[in-house]
């Protein structure tokens, strides 16, 4: 017997403005979930300023797609919102620099574009919570009569996938959202999900991303659209779209494990294409490094920026060649991360040792010391760079245009 429905519309020769309508036509219509004078709030995933073709930023096809079925619906008003990750741009210039400005012209006086992290906050209460007792939401999200969550397909290396619950973060304020890193970004998000339940998802697996991501990782062109009501159904089946079974998945996991959602694929009816054939498998976000006694990071409880770091950095040594490199050369590359470090560990070499971040100073005599909360990605592999030697052209290699 199945408890959840989730469309699923691959490419059939269809624009990708035709793929969205089928997905949500098999559900019903657009009209089963928008009716006359709602006032309905579109919150893409609008997480920097990247064009939609890295596949980090929903398609503004995707995005105009749905504006136009919510305006034929006969919406009253209708927000396009989203809170940035950006503080230095704000959204409003992240939502141009996704491409999405071109809807202002085309949809003159139909909608209004909302930075969510420049408005009202709304302190709620979380019951029985993994980790937070109360989580602040933005006002627009509580008020609006209709939330559609439009989520792009992509790989996290903290959350292991980043579809609808993750995209959910950019309904709190910028605060809420870093004390969450700070304390648990799985858990928080399965707290976050207890409390907000959109009316909608429609997710944009037309150019998905995989690899480092949420920002490094590569384009994944899959061309599908996967629309549902159930968020961990939905998420559910984009796991199994990109080749990931959701209960490995600790947010969709615990979220299904309170009672919220159906997680089991074969409890869920899928309507249109069959994932299984549409989909294939993403690369993970944490690269795996290809030989544990050459580069490994050693994690004494670290937040998500250190892990971030780390991770990024090391992957940056394996993709330029340098760890083939220094493995030639006798070296064991270890980072260490984490205020729980101790001496009981498994350490390495102090002169191929990084000990990275702040929180970690206590066992700076381990190895080379980086500071910083958390260290840049480009500071760490100058460092390295620095420590072995290496001339201009490695270090080009290595750092890329990932930091300008």
């Amino acid at each position: 017997m199945t408890e959840a429905t989730v469309s699923v519309c691959s490419n059939h020769g269809e624009s990708i403005g035709e793929r969205v309508k089928r997905a949500v036509d098999l559900l019903g219509g657009i009209s089963k979930f928008v009716h006359r004078g709602d006032r309905v709030l579109l919150k893409p995933n609008a997480t920097g300023p990247a064009p939609f073709d890295k596949g980090v930023t929903t398609h503004p096809q995707v995005l105009e797609a749905v504006l136009q079925m919510v305006i034929e619906a006969g919406a009253g008003e209708i927000i396009i919102g989203d809170g940035t990750g950006s503080a230095t741009l704000g959204t409003l210039k992240v939502f141009d620099a996704c491409g999405y400005t071109y809807l202002r012209d085309k949809y003159p006086d139909k909608f209004s574009f909302m930075d969510l992290n420049r408005r009202p906050k709304v302190t709620l209460k979380v019951d029985k919570p993994y980790l937070l007792d109360q989580i602040d939401v933005i006002e627009d999200v509580l008020t609006c009569d209709v939330l559609i969550n439009l989520p792009i397909l992509k790989t996290h290396f903290i959350t292991g996938v980043s579809i609808c619950m993750k995209n959910l973060k950019g309904c709190i304020p910028p605060m809420q959202k870093r004390y969450m890193h700070e304390v648990g970004v799985n858990k928080s998000v399965a707290d976050l999900n207890s409390l907000l339940t959109p009316t909608l998802n429609i997710v944009d697996g037309i150019i998905g991303s995989e690899g480092l991501g949420p920002k490094e990782g590569h384009p994944a062109n899959l061309g599908v659209i996967a629309a549902g009501t159930d968020t961990v159904a939905v998420d559910s089946v984009c796991c199994q779209l990109m080749g990931f079974d959701a209960r490995e998945i600790e947010h969709i996991a615990l979220t299904h494990a309170r009672g919220k959602g159906v997680i089991d694929l074969d409890r869920i009816d899928v309507l249109g294409d069959d994932p299984k054939e549409v989909g294939r498998p993403f690369a993970p976000a944490i690269p795996k490094i290809p030989d544990d006694s050459a580069a490994r990071i050693l994690n004494g409880g670290a937040c998500s920026g250190c892990i971030s770091c780390a991770v990024i950095s090391q992957s940056r040594i394996i993709d330029s060649g340098l760890l083939d490199l220094l493995k030639k050369q006798g070296h064991s590359l270890t980072f260490a991360i984490g205020p729980n470090l101790d001496d009981s560990m498994e350490w390495g070499d102090p002169k191929d040792t990084f000990v990275i971040g702040n929180c970690a100073r206590k066992m700076q005599g381990k190895g080379m010391f980086l500071s910083g909360c958390a260290p840049a990605c480009l500071d760490i592999n100058r460092q390295i760079s620095a420590r072995y030697g290496l001339d201009d052209s490695i270090l080009e290699t290595l750092i890329g245009d990932v930091d300008k």
